[in-house]
């Protein structure tokens, strides 16, 4: 279709505009179509993990997938600007490396991070 639409675009048959809103419409259609599929997947997904769960798995193997369930992580991180800030003044004040460690602390973030089922194609497949 985007062939036809675009040599009939080049031989003047069709409008900018017109050849515009085919992409557009398109594109639309395939992101409602891929919304649906993706929450298919991702009720599949929670179903499997659900059944592993139940059954006590960590990880298993079927036919064709390996499946591994993931703990939720806890990740720790600097706030970049606060540490830039922080270490531009020590070198202004000259140092104060006592009061370092209590200064970089204060600009750390924590963040968790959702555990989740990673499943993949068996090797070989």
């Amino acid at each position: 279709m985007f062939d036809l639409v675009l040599s009939q675009l080049a031989q003047g048959i069709t409008p900018v505009e017109t050849a515009l809103e085919v992409g557009i419409t398109e594109l639309e259609n395939v992101e409602r179509v891929s919304g649906v599929l993706e929450a298919a997947k991702t009720g599949a997904r929670k179903f499997l993990e659900k059944v592993m769960q139940h059954a006590g798995l960590t990880s298993t193997m079927t036919d064709t997938r390996a499946l591994t369930l993931v703990e939720p992580t806890e990740t720790e991180s600097f706030d970049s600007d606060k540490l830039k800030s922080l270490i531009a003044d020590l070198v202004g004040n000259g140092g104060r490396d006592a009061e370092i460690a209590g200064l970089l602390a204060k600009c750390r973030k924590k963040n968790k991070r959702a555990g989740y089922l990673m499943v993949k194609a068996r090797s070989g497949e």
